[in-house]
């Protein structure tokens, strides 16, 4: 089993991640964001690669918070 843990914005990184992850291997990718940061592009990628995904949706923190500074 191999763990990675990157401290760096996923959007930038996804892509780099997926071309170390062999075709065969059975992966998860859990995202916690910290608002509505998480790039739709970014979430095709990884299902693109079959990556079972966790995404948490924090009820009432900050995306329910800042929902105006997200849609004016």
């Amino acid at each position: 089993i191999t763990l990675t843990y990157y401290c760096d914005d996923a959007n930038h990184v996804v892509e780099a991640i997926l071309q170390k992850v062999p075709d065969d291997a059975l992966c998860v990718a859990i995202i916690d964001p910290p608002g509505l940061n998480f790039w739709h592009e970014s979430l095709k990628h990884l299902v693109a690669k079959r990556v079972d995904i966790i995404y948490l949706f924090a009820q009432g923190m900050s995306i329910n918070r800042n929902l105006e500074k997200f849609f004016p």
